[in-house]
């Protein structure tokens, strides 16, 4: 299948080429696109593909291909990054990734951004996992709710007045999941009470926000009031360097920004949606290992934002993106919007 697929798009000579005097087509570059950063196939395969149809195409080519499309649409990528920064409600994590230096490789980090009500993510690639790089994205967020982890690089954000934190009880609940090794009856009870509250999303999941929202007060609001005053008669029974002790902390220092959780009925119990977005940057990180360089760790970071935003709107990839680079030369800035692909209609 993967024959036929690549001799479908060589078939012709490309009739608009995305790339001036790159002679190769707009459903190329796509394949090669959506190979690599949703496929997870790293450019050495592609190539050794290429070869059993006796086409050769060098290494240094197809990043050059990669490099070029990525300036192609880099103004397109400010543009859904900006829409995620405008969004009410925003969940945010982050994944380490190798980054090629002299030398050997050093850790960097894929920055993901998702804003769940709109269907769209976008990713950030730092060499770093500071605080600043957090607060150079929320610098221009203008919504009310940012959903994260325990990360203390979130914390700053707690002191914004316009901002409420929330917490991801995922989070919290694989917390108690690994203290079952250290106090397994106490642990179960902590993981039983926090499966009743996802007993209770998902009877509310098709429901209205406003019944979301009661629902919470009534019967989720109770429970973690309940398991907190739990903990506290429980927490004479492990120490604060036992996993239950962590756990125990964990739910405490998080309690306020779950009960934010309960109290809005747009919000979602947990942060799984931008966990799912940033898989796959876990399995390619294992077949190519690394990014070549900081601009190739921001080219990934682009592509990984459209083909997020694609997987959550249920679009094919590989159509919208031939259909972007078909049209990027061709479309005025102010109609950009109408690219992106939470907007494709293929």
């Amino acid at each position: 299948m993967e024959d036929e697929r690549f001799e479908s798009l060589m078939a012709d000579y490309p009739s608009r080429i995305p790339i001036p005097k790159g002679n190769v087509s707009a459903s190329l570059l796509s394949y090669l696109l959506v190979s690599k950063f949703v496929d997870h196939l790293p450019i050495y395969r592609l190539i050794q593909m290429f070869k059993r149809d006796q086409i050769v195409i060098s290494d240094s080519t197809i990043n050059n291909w990669i490099k070029k499309s990525a300036e192609l649409l880099e103004e397109l990528y400010q543009l859904l990054t900006q829409k995620v920064q405008q969004s009410n409600y925003v969940q945010a994590d982050e994944t380490s990734i190798k980054l090629s230096k002299k030398g050997g490789a050093v850790k960097a980090y894929m920055w993901a951004y998702h804003a769940p009500c709109e269907k769209i993510a976008c990713f950030q690639f730092n060499r770093g996992r500071g605080a600043v790089h957090a607060k150079n994205f929320f610098d221009d967020f203008t919504g009310k709710y940012i959903q994260v982890d325990g990360y203390a690089g979130y914390d700053y954000l707690g002191n914004h007045k316009e901002v409420t934190l929330v917490a991801c009880l995922a989070h919290i609940r694989r917390k108690f999941f690994e203290a079952q090794k250290n106090d397994k009856k106490r642990a179960l009870y902590a993981l039983n009470e926090i499966g009743k509250i996802y007993e209770i999303e998902r009877a509310l999941k098709e429901k209205e926000a406003s019944v979301r929202q009661q629902k919470r007060k009534e019967q989720i609001l109770p429970i973690l009031m309940d398991l907190k005053e739990w903990i506290k008669e429980n927490a004479i029974y492990t120490t604060p360097k036992q996993d239950l002790g962590k756990a125990f902390q964990y739910f405490l220092n998080m309690f306020d920004r779950m009960v934010n959780y309960a109290e809005d009925g747009l919000l979602l119990p947990d942060n799984n949606l931008i966990e799912n977005q940033i898989r796959p940057i876990a399995i390619g990180r294992k077949n190519y290992m690394f990014v070549g360089s900081e601009s190739g760790g921001q080219w990934a970071a682009m592509f990984y934002s459209f083909f997020a935003t694609c997987k959550l709107n249920g679009v094919n990839p590989m159509q919208w993106l031939t259909h972007v680079l078909e049209n990027i030369h061709t479309t005025p800035k102010d109609k950009l919007e109408a690219l992106l692909p939470q907007n494709f209609e293929g």
